[in-house]
């Protein structure tokens, strides 16, 4: 008898096991886990301004190692690009070469701001920029907002400084980016051990958008 008993307790068991299963599968059917598919466009105004274009130039000295250096944008485009779910990014990609040092740059522009080291696909780079107006704080970074900072030899408005603890684009040592829309990059300080190796300053640009 209690060997019968035992038998039906675990048929039981497996009959209960067998029906949330197939409610499980039946909730489950047609879910789709990319849900809706979107476009996303770069509406912000102020991102927008950032979308700087082949022949744009800034003129950087660094105080710390008495040298100028020249950024130069030598290419740019406009478009599209997509992710695994089919959705849609709209993006502004630009490459930079530095006369100092020959090394070349990949920037993006897309919704979520501006980002450096872009290498193709979403999500990619190190994001170095978000709309002035908006962000107050991006993620595992420090972002203090100047409404007026004086850099070189003028004061610059609206600067978004961006504190990143460990930069992939900088060999994993800190970063200190100071950007605003209108001029692009003002400052970058680079530390290595806390001590600062670089600081280099906007001295003149050329913008064209």
């Amino acid at each position: 008898m209690y060997k019968l008993t035992r038998n039906l307790h675990y048929i039981g068991f497996i009959l209960i096991l067998t029906v949330l299963s197939c409610n499980k599968e039946d909730n489950n059917q047609g879910h789709n886990p990319c849900g809706d598919k979107f476009t996303a466009f770069i509406s912000s105004i102020d991102l927008q301004n950032c979308k700087y274009k082949t022949g744009s130039y800034w003129v950087m000295k660094d105080s710390v190692e008495n040298t100028f250096d020249s950024i130069l944008v030598k290419s740019s485009n406009q478009g599209f690009i997509d992710d695994i779910c089919g959705n849609y990014y709209e993006i502004h990609s630009f490459k930079t070469i530095s006369s100092y040092s020959s090394k070349l740059t990949d920037y993006v522009v897309v919704a979520g701001g501006l980002f450096k080291g872009f290498d193709g696909t979403p999500n990619s780079g190190t994001q170095i920029y978000d709309d002035f107006n908006t962000t107050s704080s991006m993620t595992n970074y420090v972002v203090e907002h100047f409404d007026s900072i004086f850099i070189y030899d003028k004061y610059y408005m609206k600067v978004l400084q961006v504190e990143i603890e460990n930069d992939p684009t900088e060999n994993h040592n800190k970063s200190l980016y100071f950007i605003n829309s209108e001029f692009g990059f003002l400052r970058h300080d680079i530390y290595v051990d806390n001590i600062l190796t670089s600081k280099k300053v906007l001295v003149r640009k050329y913008i064209v958008r």
